[in-house]
């Protein structure tokens, strides 16, 4: 069967990941070390929590205030939050090309708080990607089945009529176990060249 949609990955596809820039930024609002903030938000398991549905966004925002003895606004955490994500300029015009063919999603293992962020703090993401579609809402993250399945459902698609772009090599392999057709992202030259591969011009 023909493709129906292509769904780009958000962390280091469309977006650079830069943790670090995110973590520098927490420090500087708190008076707590960064490896104290990385525990208490990430290595606690507490952030993958809430990339599986385990927290609302305000239930989110509360739990950060108060793992970092703060008083910040729902907004102040959104902007804290998305510092990690840079939008990737040649990417986005391979995903604009794209269009021209085929509709683009977003599929990302991330929680709630940043899906709210996107329109404020990340707009070139919010306004070029529909479906936009995150682990927390389906309370699956890739390379899970379940997830793909639920997506699969969501969409109304069949297995073969979606493909995925993903930098990691685990979640491609789950994409294509699945039934889907995948791509590793690994550069924009690679991608147009990929692309091409299963007949998009782009």
């Amino acid at each position: 069967m023909p493709l129906q949609l292509v769904f780009f990955d958000l962390g280091d596809v469309v977006c650079r990941f830069v943790p670090e820039r995110r973590l520098a930024a927490f420090v500087s609002e708190t008076q707590l070390h960064a490896d104290d903030i990385q525990q208490r938000l990430w290595d606690s398991g507490f952030s993958g929590d809430c990339d599986v549905g385990a927290y609302s966004s305000s239930d989110m925002h509360a739990q950060i205030c108060q793992r970092l003895g703060v008083s910040w606004s729902q907004q102040d955490v959104q902007h804290l939050w998305s510092l990690a994500f840079e939008p990737n300029a040649e990417v986005l015009a391979i995903a604009a090309a794209v269009r021209r063919h085929l509709p683009t999603g977003l599929l990302t293992n991330n929680p709630p708080l940043l899906q709210e962020a996107l329109a404020e703090f990340l707009p070139a993401i919010e306004q070029g990607f529909a479906p936009i579609i995150f682990s927390y809402q389906h309370r699956f993250r890739k390379p899970s089945r379940a997830f793909y399945e639920a997506v699969r459902h969501h969409v109304g698609h069949a297995a073969n009529e979606l493909l995925l772009i993903d930098d990691s090599l685990a979640n491609v392999q789950g994409a294509e176990a699945t039934g889907w057709q995948a791509i590793q992202f690994e550069s924009p030259d690679g991608l147009r060249k990929a692309l091409r591969d299963v007949g998009i011009d782009v």
